[in-house]
């Protein structure tokens, strides 16, 4: 479990469960499943709900942490 305790997210909760590096994160009411092998073919591809845009986001563990890049890019958007 993994939960923001200050700033505009406060209270925003998710579980993040892994197996090797499949990695599942669930948090309000979105389940996003990926592979953590670098490659946006086996990561992230979900839809957001408010504006109908796909979202392709690449996954890979650099660090001890789980990096997720937009597109598969080089900017690193959300580490966990």
């Amino acid at each position: 479990m993994w939960q923001v305790y200050q700033g505009i997210l406060r209270g925003h909760v998710e579980r993040i469960e892994q197996c090797g590096n499949r990695v599942v994160i669930t948090a309000a009411g979105v389940i996003h499943d990926m592979r953590a092998d670098g490659t946006v073919q086996r990561g992230v591809h979900d839809v957001n709900q408010a504006t109908s845009r796909a979202i392709t986001v690449a996954a890979a563990f650099r660090g001890g942490r789980l990096n997720l890049t937009p597109n598969g890019g080089l900017l690193v958007a959300v580490s966990r």
